[in-house]
């Protein structure tokens, strides 16, 4: 039954329209969201709040993205090649650092 509901076989043309109206709002929600946040966005920067500076992470919290890291080896990668990105090059171009509000 779960295979018919998600092809969209179970109800028919209903259950294909309901779909569709659905992959709509989150299109629509999506492009709306990035037109808000274009025209309100300052010109020179992301937008984003400054990061704290000299914020420890919680230990808790550490050991849990280290063991999700180890459990799920591609997410483990992507966090390390987005640690090597971020304090090999980012914090290293004034520009981008001031832009992004890292460092």
């Amino acid at each position: 039954i779960g295979i018919s509901v998600h092809e969209g076989q179970l109800f028919g043309w209903v259950n294909q329209l309901l779909g569709l109206f659905t992959a709509l709002g989150i299109l629509l929600i999506t492009i709306s969201g990035v037109v808000m946040w274009w025209s309100r966005k300052p010109v020179d920067s992301l937008g984003a709040p400054k990061a704290p500076r000299n914020q420890k992470l919680p230990l808790l919290l550490g050991l849990v993205i280290v063991a999700l890291g180890t459990l799920l080896p591609l997410l483990g990668l992507s966090l390390i090649f987005i640690l090597v990105i971020e304090f090999a090059l980012l914090c290293r171009i004034t520009k981008v650092k001031a832009f992004l509000g890292i460092g």
